[in-house]
């Protein structure tokens, strides 16, 4: 049997760019699935996801929120 040994975790999702603020905002019932602007849906059907933005947008609104 292989073992394996977990030395860190990371997320970047819809609700934040790492996994402490992610999971805050998931366990406070954040989220991250809004409509998705007309330049990246096109003609597609579905007008809502889960994107992420960039990483100094998330970074300026982490910092904006922990204020």
């Amino acid at each position: 049997m292989r073992r394996i040994v977990v030395t860190g975790m990371g997320a970047v999702t819809p609700l934040a760019a790492d996994v402490e603020t992610s999971w805050s905002r998931l366990l406070a019932g954040c989220s991250g699935i809004r409509r998705l602007p007309d330049d990246v849906v096109g003609d597609l059907p579905a007008k809502i996801g889960g994107g992420w933005r960039r990483i100094d947008q998330l970074d300026n609104e982490r910092t904006r929120s922990s204020r």
